[in-house]
Order: structure tokens, then C-alpha cells, then sequence
């Protein structure tokens, strides 16, 4: 079980990244530094509100000796460039505890993120980046994994398949930068969705 004292400050600095906002949203460097455009929320019995605190965002929270969450969200359209990191500055009084940045999608269906599970908070700001490539697929409905095509070679089909999320690829480091393909005769393929139409 994870106990806070009364009124534990995490102090959010400003943040920065090399992806862009997409149109009609602030700057990202100017994203942490209105309370208004953010939320706290806590679980059953945790109390969580927002303030600001010089340059910085400060949530507070307090546990009440229970377990559970304390978290801090705005909604941020963003247009990802194919490489991006997330900068950031933490500070705070209190005792180690998770620590998990996260990214959702605009349905709020599918998240990805960092999750530091014994993160030690410090009195003074400690920078902390992410990069796209340590950014994992944390859950939801997305299976979004594999770079697929199919065409046709010699009278028949082939399926190409790549995997590219870059958690597969670290559990899988033989998989990086190869393209697996499976040929498929004409008639296999009929059979096959033959047989998905008969159980429909």
C-alpha cells in the first residue's frame, strides 16, 4: 500500500517536445503552464486539485492511507512528426511511487506510455525525456502492430508482414528490420474465405 502525508506537491516544469501542435492549440512549451486547461482527478477516497507554483504546475494530493491514483490530463491535439520526444522537469515532496506519463488517442480508447514504478521525487526539478522509441502501447482495442500487404506474384497472392512497435522489437530484437511473407495459392484463398462467409 502506497500512503501520502496531507497535501504532497508534484511539481510538473515546463514542458517542450519536437512534436507539433496541431492547428488552434497552444505551443507545447506552453502547455503545463495554465492550471485552467488542465484536470485532477483521484480514485475512491484520494483527494487531488491543481495549482500553479511559480513556472511550474503543482498537483496535490493525499492518499488518506489507501491505495490508488492521483493524476493530472488535458486534451492536447497533437500532429506527430515521425520522430518526437517528450521534455519535462519533476519535482516533488513525496515518497517514491509510480510515476507514469501517458499519451491517449482522440476516442480515448487506445493509450500508450512510460511507467516509472519506483520513481524517487527530488526537492529539485529533475529533467526527464521521453522519445518516441520508449513511448509503449500501454492497452486498448488497437492491435496495430504490423505493416501488411498483399499483391499478387505468379498466379497467386503473397502476404508481406513487418513488425514495427517498438516494444515488440525490443522483446523481439531478431525481428527488427524484417519482412516476413507467406504465399497463398489462388485456390487456398478461396477456400479460406469460403470458410470465414460459412461461419458468419
Amino acid at each position: 500500500m502506497r500512503r501520502a502525508a496531507t497535501l504532497i506537491a508534484a511539481m510538473l516544469g515546463t514542458a517542450a517536445a519536437t512534436a507539433a501542435a496541431s492547428t488552434g492549440s497552444p505551443p507545447l512549451a506552453q502547455a503545463f503552464t495554465d492550471p485552467a486547461a488542465w484536470a485532477a482527478s483521484g480514485s475512491d477516497q484520494v483527494d487531488a486539485s491543481l495549482r500553479r507554483d511559480g513556472d511550474a504546475l503543482c498537483l496535490a494530493f493525499d492518499f488518506h492511507g489507501v491505495s490508488g491514483f492521483a493524476s493530472m490530463r488535458r486534451r492536447l491535439p497533437i500532429d506527430y512528426p515521425a520522430n518526437y520526444a517528450f521534455s519535462f522537469r519533476v519535482r516533488g515532496n513525496a515518497p517514491g511511487n509510480a510515476l507514469q506519463f501517458k499519451l491517449v488517442d482522440g476516442g480515448g480508447d487506445n493509450v500508450w506510455w512510460v511507467n516509472r514504478p519506483d520513481y524517487a521525487f527530488t526537492r529539485e526539478p529533475q529533467a526527464l525525456r521521453y522519445r518516441k522509441r520508449q513511448i509503449d502501447f500501454a492497452w486498448g482495442p488497437t492491435t496495430d502492430n504490423v505493416t501488411s500487404f498483399l499483391f499478387r506474384h505468379n498466379g497467386g497472392l503473397v502476404l508481406t508482414a513487418e513488425f514495427w512497435r517498438q516494444s515488440h522489437l525490443r522483446a523481439h530484437p531478431e525481428h527488427a528490420g524484417v519482412v516476413f511473407t507467406a504465399d497463398i495459392p489462388t485456390d487456398e484463398l478461396i477456400g479460406i474465405l469460403e470458410g470465414l462467409v460459412a461461419a458468419l
